[in-house]
């Protein structure tokens, strides 16, 4: 399952999509799929596109269509 979150660094929030897994052992982990970059790029809208799509499963996350 893939899935948002926010990271603050300084005076900026970051976004980057994260997706869980279990690692051989069974152990839950995470890791990095996308790093947006900063969330103050993207308007409300693209914001709830890239929310969609990770909800829906959508299979492709392009840059040119869900994050403009």
């Amino acid at each position: 399952m893939a899935f948002l979150r926010q990271d603050e660094k300084g005076d900026a929030t970051y976004l980057r999509i994260f997706q869980s897994y279990r690692d051989p052992s069974g152990k839950n982990r995470h890791r990095t799929l996308f790093n947006l970059g900063k969330a103050s790029d993207y308007s409300p809208e693209a914001l709830k596109r890239i929310g969609q799509a990770l909800t829906l499963g959508l299979p492709e996350l392009k840059k040119s269509s869900i994050f403009v």
